[in-house]
């Protein structure tokens, strides 16, 4: 586990760069925040009133308001990029796979229910993600905030305000123009939560059979009721669809997308139909009422004629979508079908026909809608470069199922890489081991090379693609190799461009790495390991390029003749620091 996005999240909002965030600080970085809301916001987070906040009382700020956040779930995934449902344990015994802490009983918590019901705690969920969605996630917090201040200015103003100035009903609460947050909520609330009339026509397998002026308040239930006083279809005795999906009696319409003049399918029920879809309905109000919304099986019992009844099975895929495995052959290779099931779970693809998952047009549509699914089709597919390239389009992080041809393309690395993918470790060991997906990383992001393989960080070729890149990357050298010249060359091949001020100890310590960088700047002796500086040729490079260098030179060659001499034909300063014995030699000045 690691904290970096966390952390990286609190230096951005660090704005000074001293280490802490002061309340200017925070004023800066939510500059588009209404200055009151930043107040509260950094009155939360300095939960012990220092007036400063440090990197743990802003963890522990971030932590505490993600829970409420439903970006939590939107944008954070569980180690194999799965999507994530949110979880209250109900019993002891749970724990967090990361961390392995125990999971407090009705505390919130993450499950991936595609990895057989792996839980996470919120730190490390967040601590594991991307830093982009660690600072949407913090902006969300910061939102939330902003509105509830803008609840409370409005309900209850100010007393010293005369009642010509308060703000009206119809008045904006803030004149700031809203943040990219604000905008992105209003939009999913104003999809999923559409409100007044709506014209819908209702369509058989024949054509038209009418068309209904509804409203998005009403339910599917209310809607059929309509349809039977228009055509009198009794409710139960038909099915509505729109866009592959079965409509629920006890769906809202304004949450179920449907657009003005939608065309809603009705499909007519035999008896039989009527029969189990009443025990379907029954199965459903049970789990309701006993408040557990784990469906179970509903076709695991059904006769083999309503296993492969089209009407029935779309109707139970809807409710639960796991029950594709028990839908007839021909049903799990109908496309209808398998979209319907895919939509409510992606799970249940496992169980759609694999010749239906090997289909060009049939993969390629679900990696348009949702990417991750590049996992349940054919090898083939994953190894087609348009295929791979549609998924890392919707998802970057589809690139995890793509075939290793694949990772050869440098379109679909780029493009995964700009759509969210980061080399991490707990993907797959063939990315991390592979010289192309780790290259495109390197470019994007330094610090990912240590997620590599160890074969990768000791494959020479690649070591010098990273140098001639970025001599940083000299601290992923092995130590036997650091002794390579030739490595050592390309490293150092720009002037001072390798610093041992941030370089590992074994850089520091190494006499063929410190050798080069004080040919270079001689100044850097002072972070050379200790016993380099009692090595005569390392310090006479050094105090040759910079005289006083000799200051951070062991205390018997600051005594030696030879190298106070060298010091002080470079600057005559470096006198200043020679042994007292020597100090009174004359400076010899370099012209």
């Amino acid at each position: 586990m690691t904290e970096l996005s966390v952390r990286e999240v609190y230096q951005t909002w660090d704005w000074d760069k001293d280490g802490t965030i002061s309340k200017d600080d925070l004023v800066q970085a939510l500059e588009d925040v209404a200055v009151e809301a930043v107040d509260a916001v950094f009155d939360q987070m300095d939960a012990q009133a220092l007036g400063y906040v440090g990197y743990d009382e802003f963890a522990n700020w971030l932590f505490c308001h993600a829970p409420l956040q439903e970006k939590l779930l939107q944008e954070c995934a569980c180690s194999d990029g799965h999507g994530l449902n949110a979880f209250r344990p109900d019993v002891d015994g749970w724990c967090c796979e990361e961390c392995s802490v125990d999971l407090d009983v009705g505390s919130l918590a993450l499950q991936c229910q595609e990895c057989g019901g792996m839980s996470f705690c919120i730190e490390c969920t967040l601590q594991q993600s991307e830093v982009e969605a660690v600072e949407r996630i913090a902006m969300a917090a910061v939102s939330a905030i902003a509105e509830s201040q803008d609840t409370v200015e409005t309900s209850c103003p100010s007393d010293s305000i005369g009642t010509e100035n308060a703000a009206s009903p119809d008045d904006d609460h803030s004149t700031s123009e809203p943040d990219e947050m604000d905008l992105v909520t209003e939009e999913l609330d104003s999809e999923a939560h559409k409100e007044g009339p709506v014209k819908l026509f209702i369509v058989g397998l024949a054509g038209d059979l009418c068309s209904i002026d509804a409203d998005y308040g009403w339910t599917v239930l209310q809607l059929k009721s309509a349809i039977e006083s228009e055509i009198n279809i009794p409710g139960l005795g038909c099915s509505l669809t729109y866009d592959l999906v079965a409509l629920q009696d006890d769906t809202v319409l304004g949450s179920a997308k449907l657009p003005n003049d939608a065309e809603v399918m009705l499909l007519r029920r035999s008896e039989q139909q009527v029969e189990w879809l009443q025990k379907i309905h029954k199965t459903k109000s049970q789990c309701e009422k006993s408040l557990n919304n784990a469906l179970p099986s509903l076709l695991r019992s059904a006769p083999a004629e309503m296993c492969d009844d089209r009407l029935i099975v779309l109707e139970a895929v809807s409710l639960n979508a796991m029950d594709l495995e028990y839908a007839s052959r021909d049903l799990q290779a109908d496309k209808g079908i398998v979209f319907a099931a895919a939509k409510k779970n992606p799970n249940a693809l496992r169980f759609a026909s694999p010749l239906l998952l090997a289909d060009y047009n049939v993969g390629l549509e679900l990696v348009k809608s949702n990417g991750m699914l590049l996992w349940a089709l054919a090898e083939k597919l994953r190894a087609d470069p348009e295929v791979v390239l549609a998924a890392v389009n919707d998802n970057g992080k589809a690139l995890v199922y793509a075939a290793d041809e694949v990772l050869e393309h440098p379109a679909v690395l780029d493009l995964a890489f700009e759509r969210g993918f980061c080399l991490r470790k707990i993907y797959p060991r063939r990315l991390n081991d592979h010289i192309d997906v780790v290259r495109a990383a390197a470019r994007r992001d330094r610090w990912s090379i240590k997620y590599a393989s160890e074969r990768i960080r000791s494959d020479r070729k690649m070591l010098m693609w990273l140098l001639l890149d970025d001599p940083w990357h000299l601290r992923w050298v092995p130590w036997e190799l650091l002794a390579d010249q030739a490595l050592l060359a390309i490293a150092f091949e720009k002037d001072a461009a390798f610093t041992l001020l941030d370089a590992p100890e074994k850089l520091r310590a190494h006499p063929d790495v410190v050798y080069r960088v004080v040919q270079q700047n001689g100044a850097e002796l002072r972070h050379a390991a200790q016993k380099l500086r009692s090595n005569r040729s390392i310090v006479s490079a050094a105090v040759k390029n910079c005289g006083m260098a000799l200051q951070y030179a062991s205390f018997p060659l600051r005594n030696d003749r030879a190298i106070v001499e060298l010091a002080a034909r470079q600057d005559s300063r470096a006198m200043r620091f020679a042994g007292a014995n020597l100090k009174d030699a004359p400076a010899r000045s370099c012209h």
